[in-house]
């Protein structure tokens, strides 16, 4: 029997050396000096799903019948509700046990259901309020990821930012300022759209203006769909499902 050893961090302010020690530690000292490991480890978000995580797959792969999966936390291995389950369901078919130093009470099948759920919520509320810092920076004018269109970079207004080392601040462009060229062509883009013309009709029409998109190229109905959305304008058509329920369905496009 062999102690499989899983270790996941998800920024580089997190140490997977502290984690070893510890995990090594707490094993030797309840089942003697002498025990028989593999460690396997992941630099990577536990939102990833499973099959995208090379460490915990390596892990599951190496157990054996009677070995046992180790790790700091239910949320090192995954937050997924689903997939806890199913390595839980896994480790059970094959007679394996799983050990949470951190959480010795996960023992139990009930206990690891409601852990399991837990590391669900939490994931859920880390994504709200990442959406509303989100939504404060814009109501900010801050930028958010890619730079929208209709928008630049003021280089005259910067703001404190995290650096690329713990704890570093440094000053940044990230104040948007309004791009009157784009803004124009953003204006029309709306302003047919709202007339109830489709996306390709929309992309045909300021081709016609002679408007060009960042690249010099000619606009398609694609990005014209991806940068109306970004404003709130999208369009939905009712779809009759098998059962004769009606329900809503986003509509990608409305013409070729």
């Amino acid at each position: 029997m062999k102690y499989v050893i899983y270790l996941r961090v998800s920024t580089k302010e997190q140490d997977l050396r502290t984690q070893q020690q510890k995990v090594l530690r707490v094993l030797k000292e309840r089942f003697g000096e002498d025990i028989e490991y593999m460690i396997f480890t992941d630099e990577i978000s536990s939102r990833k799903p499973l099959n995208k995580r090379e460490g915990i797959q390596a892990a599951l792969k190496s157990l054996e019948r009677g070995d046992t999966l180790v790790a700091l936390k239910i949320d090192r291995i995954a937050r997924n509700e689903a997939e806890l389950h199913k390595i839980k369901g896994f480790l059970k078919k094959y007679e394996m046990e799983i050990i949470m130093i951190d959480q010795p009470e996960l023992q139990t099948s009930a206990m690891f259901s409601l852990y399991a759920m837990f590391a669900a919520m939490e994931v859920k509320m880390i994504r709200e309020r990442i959406k509303e810092k989100l939504h404060e920076k814009q109501q900010r004018g801050e930028r958010t990821g890619s730079i929208r269109y209709g928008f630049k970079l003021d280089k005259d207004n910067l703001i404190l930012v995290n650096g690329k080392k713990k704890g570093e601040k440094i000053l940044k462009e990230g104040m948007l300022l309004e791009e009157d060229k784009e803004q124009e062509c953003l204006t029309h883009m709306c302003n047919l759209f709202d007339q109830r013309l489709s996306y390709k009709q929309v992309s045909d029409a300021i081709n016609a203006m002679g408007y060009r998109n960042r690249q010099g190229r000619p606009w398609n109905h694609a990005l014209v769909y991806k940068i109306l959305i970004r404003t709130g304008r999208t369009r939905f058509r009712p779809k009759l499902l098998e059962n004769g329920v009606d329900c809503w369905t986003h509509e990608q496009t409305l013409a070729s």
